[in-house]
């Protein structure tokens, strides 16, 4: 029994260790409790006795894994819990959040229980195939969906399986040289994880074989930011829709920009100040910086399955060259237009200004804000024709509260009047906007508890992102960024929405995209 009890706790935390690296964050007394489970039905007596205590131990695994309790209904909800954390692996990015998707967190945990149940198993009937062959699985299986230290994760699994098959060996004579056996090969596993031959490319990358010739119909991801509010459902088989030659570095590739909301959506500007070509940025918004182009980063863009007219840049895109695509219109805010649609193989090229003040610098800035904002309101409008008052106006609070009292449109924007009243109650004191905008962030991240919700509870009975940040603290990349924008419009700081795609992954000096990334 010592021997069925530590071959399987070894068995057992390998496996483990290797799932919960899909997670950003994971609880290690509950994992712990999960691979006791499956490990102590084979230290039961074999026969019905065993039987029982795996049913048991199922039982309660299941309910700690996925939240539930004892019930007539217990079976049908720890199905249904468990399909829909196991689906939610081909639309969740990993590594994913067990807050925000605890029924992915609850099929993780769930697996951790019946892998180490079925080595635990094979160990007390001393069968050494069937155990290696589940430590394999079980801990193999994550290294298909999450990659990193391919070669030293392999190490240990060898290690794992060199332990159990040497310590299931009927008579487990000439143990030590089997151990020094096992200690060099792994050894020699750790050292290639750390040689730039090996490590750089695998010889054979068979989780990108595809066995279909036809490219993948093109996709339009315009729904990931058309501000409803409903739900968000990305398609179950990723798309690759755009690829980027660019520097390593991470980049929010933008596609458009929301300036206009109407009823608590947010939308392109539907009178946006076109240009046919030329440099793109706003006069007074941008600095002699701006305009150097040594100070730009270039990206090649290819069109591989996205359906849509943006042209899409690193944040902040000065300037495109797209002249083989037909005619492009150019909005100076930033956006560009191919007005026949963009096409699979399409290629341009673009340029982005990437400023990196210090946070001391941020610190120091005032709202000394040019007339396009401090006259014209730009960015600052809350509803269709109402503005609010720049950031350190006079006077400002009193003006806001006319807006909702007694201007002519205060019955639009009455309702949002509470989520006013909250980014007062945070960054109301706020000494410069960038304090404003720390603050906020910071609310929405961690102070607020939120969770990301792709599906989240929508109410009738008040503005979705009133809704949002009042009661529910429930919602995705379109709740966040809509409600954290009108928050600081309300305080008089200029903001809007950008949309487009998160970095994707870095592969072969090119970024691939996919419309999983697509995000506000």
């Amino acid at each position: 029994m010592p021997r069925t009890a530590t071959l399987a706790a070894v068995a057992g935390s390998l496996i483990a260790f290797n799932w919960l690296r899909l997670e950003e964050h994971s609880n290690l007394a509950q994992t712990a409790l999960i691979v006791a489970l499956g490990v102590a039905p084979a230290l039961a007596p074999a026969g019905r006795r065993r039987l029982a205590a795996c049913v048991i131990a199922f039982l309660v695994a299941g309910g700690s894994a996925l939240g539930l309790g004892p019930g007539l209904h217990y079976p049908g909800r720890l199905l249904s819990r468990f399909g829909n954390g196991f689906v939610n692996f081909y639309d969740v990015k990993l590594p994913f959040s067990p807050a925000a998707h605890p029924n992915m967190h609850g099929a993780i945990l769930l697996g951790v229980f019946a892998f180490s149940l079925a080595c635990a198993l094979a160990i007390a009937a001393r069968r050494p195939r069937p155990a290696a062959l589940a430590l394999l699985v079980g801990a193999g299986w994550p290294a298909t969906l999450l990659s990193g230290h391919d070669f030293l994760r392999g190490a240990a699994l060898l290690a794992g399986l060199l332990v159990l098959l040497v310590g299931l060996r009927e008579r487990p004579r000439g143990f030590g040289y089997a151990a020094v056996a096992g200690a060099v090969v792994v050894l020699a596993g750790v050292a290639a994880s750390s040689s730039p031959a090996l490590q750089r490319h695998a010889f054979v990358d068979w989780q990108s074989w595809n066995f279909s010739t036809a490219p993948a119909k093109a996709v339009d991801v315009s729904y990931v930011w058309s501000s409803n509010y409903t739900g968000l459902t990305f398609p179950s088989t990723p798309t690759v829709v755009l690829r980027i030659k660019a520097p390593d570095k991470p980049q929010y590739w933008r596609a458009a920009e929301l300036s206009t909301v109407v009823n608590g959506q947010w939308l392109e500007d539907t009178a946006p100040q076109v240009q046919s070509s030329g440099y793109l940025g706003e006069p007074q918004l941008v600095t002699a910086r701006d305009t150097n182009p040594a100070n730009w980063t270039e990206q090649r863009v290819t069109v591989e399955g996205l359906r849509d007219t943006h042209l899409t840049a690193a944040d902040v895109p000065v300037k495109y060259d797209a002249s083989r695509l037909g005619l492009v219109m150019y909005d100076p805010a930033g956006s560009a237009y191919v007005s026949r649609g963009l096409q699979r193989g399409d290629v341009y090229r673009a340029w982005s200004y990437e400023p990196h003040p210090t946070p001391g610098q941020l610190a120091r800035s005032r709202p000394d804000y040019p007339q396009l904002i401090s006259v014209q309101r730009k960015y600052l409008e809350v509803e269709q024709r109402v503005w609010v008052p720049p950031f350190g106006t006079p006077g400002r609070e009193a003006a806001v509260d006319r807006l909702f009292t007694s201007s002519a449109r205060s019955y639009r924007i009455a309702p949002y009047r509470p989520l006013y009243g909250l980014a007062e109650s945070i960054a109301g004191n706020a000494r410069s906007p960038y304090a404003a905008v720390v603050a906020l962030e910071s609310w929405f991240r961690t102070g607020g508890n939120f969770v990301y919700n792709q599906h989240p509870p929508v109410s009738t009975a008040r503005p979705p992102l009133v809704d949002f940040v009042t009661r529910t603290k429930s919602g995705y990349c379109q709740h966040f960024a809509g409600a954290m924008t009108l928050m600081l419009r309300y305080l008089g700081v200029p903001a809007r929405v950008a949309a487009g795609f998160s970095s994707g992954r870095y592969e072969h000096g090119e970024w691939v995209v996919t419309d999983h990334d697509a995000h506000d």
